[in-house]
């Protein structure tokens, strides 16, 4: 008899663990491989649970050791999960499948070992001939798996049972890449030293080098450039280096490194980017005086910290004679116009104390004063007036600032203007 569940007396007695129960219920002829509603057997439970006494019973009356839940989850796997490693070494040697994975995720026993550093466990998988080659479902293998955690003792059990050093997740992913980007200098020295290929690029242009850099890990660094890394290389996806990655994520140590191994502090991304023009627009100071020092090419990079409203990055980047007239945007605009067009008034006065064109177009003919009449910015429109800005400079359209200032419905910049060009006396009068 069954209940709702599918659940019989042995397994209720296989669950709670009581071998006097299990044995009479065995020698009445209980059916040891009789499934619940999830496939769930005696084996299964007394398994989970670290019955070992239970376990033996059930083995001895021929319970199939290898059947599996409907998750996959045989009772070998379900014992290491729950860490019963005497009731693992039982299940072995009564021959249960060490290979055999789970449904949901494809994840073996020697998996599970692997990620709970179960060493004694996965010595005896290895033993046993365990597959260390096995992916799941994401595709890592178990080694993969130890170099996520850096586990030395069982990678290099892994190892030495040959397992793929190389091997790829679905991703293009090594174990280096993985190790590399945890963290794990000592055990990038080992794989390094193993052979492994150091630069095997992911499915997206991904190196071992690049997830160091990006991440911040210089130890991980040093190994690598000792093992004669390309420090140039570019992702494949967004054309960035090493120096771009480090600089994104402010990483100073690993920038004064890469400077220090001859990396290219002007390469751009396939957006065009530098990586002081990245440093710039993320403010990030101290990497952006590393490349000033190292000799970047300022190019663009003032207009990137104007229009972010970073003002110590515009000063730092004015005393390393950034040009602040530059006009290498498509629109022909400068990092004044940049500056007074997002309203930042401390950059733009800034810029005008050091003797920068006020009144200089774009391509479209509107000038810094247009651009802050047309947003409404009072104060900056206030700045350039003072500073000597001509109110009557006219755009591609023939319109002067306070026309745009106007045509926006920015009423107060307008009387400013108007002011300023005698019109409010015309109105007026």
């Amino acid at each position: 008899m069954a209940d709702m569940f599918g659940f019989a007396a042995l397994h209720v007695s296989a669950q709670i663990g009581c071998p006097a129960v299990t044995l009479k219920l065995l020698n009445a002829r209980a059916d040891t491989n009789k499934c619940a509603y999830d496939r769930t057997t005696a084996l299964h439970l007394a398994a989970e649970n670290g019955h070992l006494q239970v376990v033996r019973l059930l083995l001895q009356a021929k319970a199939d050791k290898d059947k599996v839940r409907s998750d996959g989850a045989s009772a070998l796997y379900l014992a290491n999960e729950h860490g019963h490693p005497k009731i693992v070494t039982l299940l072995l040697e009564f021959g249960a499948n060490t290979d055999s994975a789970r449904s949901d995720n494809g994840k073996t026993l020697l998996h599970l070992a692997v990620s709970k550093r179960y060493t004694e466990v996965v010595e005896m998988l290895l033993q046993r001939k365990a597959n260390t080659d096995m992916a799941d479902t994401d595709g890592l293998t178990v080694l993969h798996v130890a170099a996520q955690l850096g586990g030395l003792r069982v990678a290099q059990m892994l190892l030495n049972a040959r397992a793929d050093i190389d091997q790829m997740t679905h991703d293009g992913a090594t174990a280096l890449h993985l190790a590399s980007a945890h963290g794990h200098p000592k055990f990038v020295k080992m794989l390094l030293d193993g052979g492994a290929k150091k630069d095997i690029a992911m499915k997206n242009g991904t190196t071992a080098w690049h997830l160091a850099a990006s991440s911040g890990h210089i130890e991980v660094l040093h190994w690598l450039l000792l093992f004669e890394v390309d420090t140039d290389k570019i992702r494949l996806d967004d054309g960035y280096t090493a120096l771009h990655l480090a600089t994104t994520n402010n990483h100073p140590e690993v920038v004064r490194l890469l400077l220090a191994f001859g990396a290219d502090q002007d390469q751009n991304t396939r957006h065009g980017e530098s990586a002081l023009n990245l440093a710039s627009d993320r403010n990030h100071l101290e990497v952006l005086q590393l490349l000033l020092t190292a000799g970047a090419n300022t190019t663009k990079s003032l207009h990137f910290a104007a229009e972010k409203g970073h003002l110590e990055a515009v000063e730092m980047l004015l005393k390393a004679g950034a040009d602040s007239s530059e006009t290498q945007m498509e629109n022909g605009a400068t990092a004044l116009h940049v500056a007074a067009f997002r309203g930042h008034l401390d950059i733009l006065r800034l810029l005008l104390e050091h003797g920068r064109e006020k009144d200089v177009a774009m391509k479209n003919g509107a000038t810094a004063l247009h651009l802050a009449a047309c947003k409404g910015h009072l104060e900056v429109v206030q700045l350039l007036l003072d500073f000597g800005a001509d109110a009557e400079k006219i755009t591609a359209d023939e319109l002067t600032a306070s026309q745009v200032a106007a045509a926006s419905g920015n009423h107060r910049c307008w009387s400013i203007l108007a002011f300023r060009s005698g019109l409010w006396t015309d109105v007026q009068a």
